[in-house]
Protein backbone atom coordinates (compact mmCIF):
# COMPACT_ATOMS: atom_id res chain seq x y z
CA UNK A 1 0.00 0.00 0.00
CA UNK A 2 1.46 3.71 -1.18
CA UNK A 3 2.03 5.80 1.54
CA UNK A 4 -0.67 8.46 2.46
CA UNK A 5 -0.45 11.72 1.17
CA UNK A 6 0.50 13.34 4.49
CA UNK A 7 2.93 11.23 5.27
CA UNK A 8 4.64 11.97 1.89
CA UNK A 9 4.15 15.56 2.36
CA UNK A 10 5.18 15.51 6.11
CA UNK A 11 8.32 13.27 5.11
CA UNK A 12 9.64 15.87 2.34
CA UNK A 13 9.13 18.54 4.64
CA UNK A 14 11.33 16.89 7.20
CA UNK A 15 13.76 16.26 4.61
CA UNK A 16 13.91 19.22 3.94
CA UNK A 17 14.58 20.96 7.18
CA UNK A 18 17.00 18.63 7.44
CA UNK A 19 19.08 19.76 4.70
CA UNK A 20 18.67 23.10 5.25
CA UNK A 21 19.79 22.69 8.92
CA UNK A 22 22.65 21.01 7.55
CA UNK A 23 23.71 23.51 5.29
CA UNK A 24 23.56 26.33 8.25
CA UNK A 25 25.44 24.06 10.86
CA UNK A 26 26.82 21.11 9.63
CA UNK A 27 26.97 17.75 12.38
CA UNK A 28 29.32 15.15 11.89
CA UNK A 29 27.22 12.93 12.92
CA UNK A 30 23.82 13.59 10.82
CA UNK A 31 22.04 10.08 11.91
CA UNK A 32 22.14 11.68 15.12
CA UNK A 33 20.32 14.50 14.08
CA UNK A 34 17.50 12.66 12.06
CA UNK A 35 17.11 10.78 15.36
CA UNK A 36 16.24 13.92 17.36
CA UNK A 37 14.06 14.83 14.57
CA UNK A 38 11.61 11.40 14.30
CA UNK A 39 11.91 10.80 17.82
CA UNK A 40 8.57 12.14 19.10
CA UNK A 41 6.75 9.71 16.43
CA UNK A 42 4.91 6.74 18.05
CA UNK A 43 5.63 3.11 16.18
CA UNK A 44 2.95 3.52 13.56
CA UNK A 45 4.20 6.90 12.72
CA UNK A 46 7.88 5.62 12.32
CA UNK A 47 7.14 2.85 10.41
CA UNK A 48 5.33 4.83 7.69
CA UNK A 49 7.86 7.25 7.59
CA UNK A 50 10.60 4.31 7.47
CA UNK A 51 8.26 2.61 4.06
CA UNK A 52 8.25 5.87 2.37
CA UNK A 53 11.47 6.30 2.73
CA UNK A 54 12.47 2.92 1.84
CA UNK A 55 10.42 3.41 -1.51
CA UNK A 56 12.05 6.73 -1.91
CA UNK A 57 15.63 5.02 -1.78
CA UNK A 58 15.00 2.22 -4.09
CA UNK A 59 14.11 5.43 -6.43
CA UNK A 60 16.77 7.97 -6.15
CA UNK A 61 19.09 7.99 -8.49
CA UNK A 62 21.63 10.77 -7.38
CA UNK A 63 24.03 9.47 -4.87
CA UNK A 64 24.23 11.92 -2.29
CA UNK A 65 20.28 12.32 -1.88
CA UNK A 66 20.33 8.28 -1.91
CA UNK A 67 22.92 8.51 1.02
CA UNK A 68 20.56 11.21 2.63
CA UNK A 69 17.32 9.00 2.39
CA UNK A 70 19.39 5.94 3.56
CA UNK A 71 20.65 8.31 6.47
CA UNK A 72 16.86 8.59 7.38
CA UNK A 73 15.87 4.89 6.82
CA UNK A 74 18.92 4.14 9.48
CA UNK A 75 17.63 6.48 12.12
CA UNK A 76 14.05 5.41 11.51
CA UNK A 77 15.26 1.97 12.12
CA UNK A 78 17.15 2.79 15.37
CA UNK A 79 14.15 3.96 16.78
CA UNK A 80 12.05 1.52 15.78
CA UNK A 81 14.08 -1.01 18.07
CA UNK A 82 14.36 1.53 21.00
CA UNK A 83 10.88 1.98 21.18
CA UNK A 84 10.23 -1.75 21.14
CA UNK A 85 8.06 -0.88 17.90
CA UNK A 86 8.50 -4.76 16.77
CA UNK A 87 7.59 -6.34 19.77
CA UNK A 88 4.62 -4.78 20.21
CA UNK A 89 3.66 -5.70 16.60
CA UNK A 90 4.60 -9.16 17.61
CA UNK A 91 2.15 -9.09 20.41
CA UNK A 92 4.39 -9.04 23.61
CA UNK A 93 2.57 -11.38 26.02
CA UNK A 94 0.33 -9.31 28.55
CA UNK A 95 1.91 -8.01 31.75
CA UNK A 96 5.87 -8.01 30.41
CA UNK A 97 7.57 -4.80 30.93
CA UNK A 98 11.42 -6.15 30.80
CA UNK A 99 13.22 -5.57 27.84
CA UNK A 100 15.80 -8.58 26.57
CA UNK A 101 18.74 -7.32 26.69
CA UNK A 102 20.63 -5.95 23.85
CA UNK A 103 23.73 -7.01 22.35
CA UNK A 104 26.28 -3.98 21.49
CA UNK A 105 28.46 -5.38 18.65
CA UNK A 106 30.50 -1.47 18.97
CA UNK A 107 30.33 -0.44 15.67
CA UNK A 108 29.10 2.12 13.86
CA UNK A 109 28.12 2.25 10.01
CA UNK A 110 27.39 4.49 7.44
CA UNK A 111 26.61 4.19 3.58
CA UNK A 112 29.17 3.41 1.33
CA UNK A 113 29.74 6.35 -1.21
CA UNK A 114 30.23 5.61 -4.90
CA UNK A 115 33.63 6.46 -4.95
CA UNK A 116 35.15 4.73 -1.95
CA UNK A 117 33.44 1.92 -3.10
CA UNK A 118 35.33 1.99 -6.48
CA UNK A 119 38.52 2.65 -4.58
CA UNK A 120 37.75 -0.15 -1.89
CA UNK A 121 37.15 -2.32 -5.19
CA UNK A 122 33.67 -2.93 -4.99
CA UNK A 123 31.24 -3.65 -7.67
CA UNK A 124 28.33 -1.85 -5.86
CA UNK A 125 27.46 0.63 -3.06
CA UNK A 126 25.68 -1.97 -1.04
CA UNK A 127 26.39 -3.08 2.32
CA UNK A 128 27.40 -0.68 5.42
CA UNK A 129 30.90 0.79 6.38
CA UNK A 130 32.38 1.04 8.93
CA UNK A 131 32.76 4.53 9.95
CA UNK A 132 34.18 3.79 13.99
CA UNK A 133 34.48 0.76 16.47
CA UNK A 134 34.49 0.83 20.05
CA UNK A 135 37.62 -0.04 21.96
CA UNK A 136 36.53 -3.08 24.40
CA UNK A 137 33.49 -4.63 22.36
CA UNK A 138 33.04 -7.56 20.96
CA UNK A 139 33.51 -6.16 16.72
CA UNK A 140 37.21 -4.77 18.13
CA UNK A 141 37.77 -7.90 19.49
CA UNK A 142 36.94 -9.99 17.04
CA UNK A 143 39.55 -7.78 14.73
CA UNK A 144 37.09 -5.77 12.53
CA UNK A 145 38.48 -2.68 11.93
CA UNK A 146 37.41 1.23 10.35
CA UNK A 147 37.12 1.31 6.89
CA UNK A 148 35.88 -2.33 6.73
CA UNK A 149 32.76 -3.02 4.98
CA UNK A 150 29.98 -5.07 6.57
CA UNK A 151 28.09 -7.23 3.42
CA UNK A 152 26.59 -9.76 5.14
CA UNK A 153 25.98 -11.93 8.42
CA UNK A 154 25.49 -15.66 9.19
CA UNK A 155 25.42 -15.95 5.43
CA UNK A 156 22.56 -13.53 5.04
CA UNK A 157 23.37 -10.61 2.42
CA UNK A 158 23.12 -6.95 4.44
CA UNK A 159 22.66 -4.13 1.77
CA UNK A 160 22.32 -1.05 3.63
CA UNK A 161 23.28 0.04 7.17
CA UNK A 162 19.77 -0.14 8.41
CA UNK A 163 19.98 -3.91 7.66
CA UNK A 164 23.03 -4.02 9.27
CA UNK A 165 21.35 -2.75 12.60
CA UNK A 166 18.26 -4.69 12.23
CA UNK A 167 20.57 -7.59 12.20
CA UNK A 168 22.35 -6.85 14.91
CA UNK A 169 19.39 -5.94 17.28
CA UNK A 170 17.68 -9.56 16.14
CA UNK A 171 21.00 -11.51 17.94
CA UNK A 172 20.77 -12.35 21.70
CA UNK A 173 23.06 -11.84 24.34
CA UNK A 174 25.78 -14.81 24.07
CA UNK A 175 25.51 -14.66 20.46
CA UNK A 176 28.39 -15.88 18.11
CA UNK A 177 27.20 -14.47 14.31
CA UNK A 178 29.60 -14.82 11.65
CA UNK A 179 29.78 -11.28 9.69
CA UNK A 180 30.89 -11.14 6.39
CA UNK A 181 33.62 -8.22 5.88
CA UNK A 182 35.53 -6.46 2.59
CA UNK A 183 38.69 -5.96 3.25
CA UNK A 184 41.69 -5.60 0.92
CA UNK A 185 39.50 -5.98 -2.28
CA UNK A 186 38.61 -9.94 -0.42
CA UNK A 187 35.65 -11.12 1.64
CA UNK A 188 36.64 -12.88 5.29
CA UNK A 189 34.39 -13.92 8.23
CA UNK A 190 34.84 -12.65 11.63
CA UNK A 191 33.43 -14.47 14.44
CA UNK A 192 31.29 -11.83 17.12
CA UNK A 193 31.01 -13.32 20.30
CA UNK A 194 28.27 -11.18 21.78
CA UNK A 195 28.91 -12.47 25.30
CA UNK A 196 27.04 -11.14 28.23
CA UNK A 197 30.06 -9.70 29.65
CA UNK A 198 31.02 -7.36 26.96
CA UNK A 199 27.34 -5.75 27.37
CA UNK A 200 28.34 -3.66 30.51
CA UNK A 201 31.15 -1.71 32.04
CA UNK A 202 33.71 1.25 30.53
CA UNK A 203 32.34 1.56 26.79
CA UNK A 204 28.79 1.70 27.84
CA UNK A 205 29.11 4.05 30.58
CA UNK A 206 31.03 6.26 27.74
CA UNK A 207 28.12 6.01 25.42
CA UNK A 208 25.78 7.17 28.26
CA UNK A 209 28.57 9.65 28.92
CA UNK A 210 28.34 10.69 25.24
CA UNK A 211 24.68 11.67 25.48
CA UNK A 212 24.32 13.02 28.77
CA UNK A 213 27.11 15.66 26.50
CA UNK A 214 24.86 15.91 24.07
CA UNK A 215 21.98 17.49 26.01
CA UNK A 216 24.55 19.74 28.03
CA UNK A 217 26.03 21.28 24.52
CA UNK A 218 22.41 21.44 22.82
CA UNK A 219 21.14 23.32 26.28
CA UNK A 220 24.24 26.12 25.50
CA UNK A 221 25.71 24.31 28.94
CA UNK A 222 29.28 24.17 27.27
CA UNK A 223 31.33 23.85 30.34
CA UNK A 224 29.74 20.79 31.75
CA UNK A 225 29.28 19.15 28.16
CA UNK A 226 33.20 19.97 27.83
CA UNK A 227 34.11 17.96 31.53
CA UNK A 228 31.67 14.90 30.31
CA UNK A 229 33.48 14.77 26.85
CA UNK A 230 37.18 14.54 28.67
CA UNK A 231 35.53 11.82 30.67
CA UNK A 232 34.98 9.96 27.69
CA UNK A 233 38.58 10.73 25.93
CA UNK A 234 40.02 9.84 29.44
CA UNK A 235 37.92 6.11 29.50
CA UNK A 236 39.12 5.81 25.63
CA UNK A 237 41.78 8.14 24.42
CA UNK A 238 40.56 7.61 20.72
CA UNK A 239 37.49 8.55 20.42
CA UNK A 240 37.27 10.82 17.61
CA UNK A 241 33.77 11.75 17.75
CA UNK A 242 34.22 13.24 21.57
CA UNK A 243 37.69 15.08 20.90
CA UNK A 244 35.41 16.83 17.97
CA UNK A 245 32.91 17.59 20.61
CA UNK A 246 36.02 18.85 22.91
CA UNK A 247 36.88 20.79 19.78
CA UNK A 248 33.45 22.28 19.70
CA UNK A 249 32.89 22.77 23.41
CA UNK A 250 36.27 25.00 23.24
CA UNK A 251 35.04 26.90 20.45
CA UNK A 252 31.70 27.88 21.85
CA UNK A 253 33.51 29.04 24.84
CA UNK A 254 35.92 30.92 23.17
CA UNK A 255 39.02 28.49 23.39
CA UNK A 256 40.21 28.28 19.95
CA UNK A 257 43.74 27.42 20.34
CA UNK A 258 42.36 24.69 22.64
CA UNK A 259 39.57 23.60 20.02
CA UNK A 260 42.33 23.17 17.45
CA UNK A 261 44.08 20.88 19.32
CA UNK A 262 41.24 19.17 19.80
CA UNK A 263 40.17 19.26 16.23
CA UNK A 264 43.73 17.98 15.15
CA UNK A 265 43.33 14.78 17.58
CA UNK A 266 40.07 13.80 16.25
CA UNK A 267 41.81 13.68 12.29
CA UNK A 268 44.51 12.16 13.88
CA UNK A 269 42.39 9.58 15.09
CA UNK A 270 40.09 9.13 12.17
CA UNK A 271 41.89 10.76 9.52
CA UNK A 272 39.26 9.36 6.96
CA UNK A 273 35.22 9.92 6.95
CA UNK A 274 32.91 12.76 8.21
CA UNK A 275 34.23 13.29 11.48
CA UNK A 276 37.72 14.12 9.64
CA UNK A 277 35.91 16.02 7.05
CA UNK A 278 34.11 18.39 9.64
CA UNK A 279 37.21 18.95 11.60
CA UNK A 280 39.01 19.81 9.18
CA UNK A 281 36.17 22.44 8.21
CA UNK A 282 36.34 23.77 11.61
CA UNK A 283 40.09 24.32 12.20
CA UNK A 284 39.91 25.99 8.15
CA UNK A 285 37.30 28.31 10.15
CA UNK A 286 39.36 29.43 12.85
CA UNK A 287 41.05 32.48 11.55
CA UNK A 288 44.85 33.46 13.36
CA UNK A 289 43.03 36.54 14.62
CA UNK A 290 40.05 34.48 16.18
CA UNK A 291 43.12 31.65 17.73
CA UNK A 292 45.43 34.49 19.20
CA UNK A 293 42.68 36.11 21.08
CA UNK A 294 41.56 32.16 22.31
CA UNK A 295 44.63 31.64 23.73
CA UNK A 296 44.75 33.29 27.13
CA UNK A 297 40.74 32.93 27.01
CA UNK A 298 39.12 31.57 30.40
CA UNK A 299 37.03 28.55 30.97
CA UNK A 300 33.82 29.86 32.80
CA UNK A 301 31.72 26.91 35.11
Amino acid sequence: MSVTPSIKCRAVILSASVILASCAAPSPYSTATAVERYRKLDCDKLKEYGAYYKTEIAKATVDEYKVFLQTQSLALNQLLFEKNCFAQAGGAASGSTAAAPRPRMGIQVAPVPASLAQALGLNSTGGALIVDVTKGLPAEKAGIEKMDVVLGMDGQKLATPDEVLAAIKQLGVGAKPKVQIWRNRSVKDYVVDLSAESQNGAPLAADQMMEAAAGDFDAGRYFDALKKYQKVVKQNPNDALAWYFIGQSLEKMHDAAGAKTAYKRAIEIQPQGQIADYARQMLANLSPSVTASGKGAQKKK
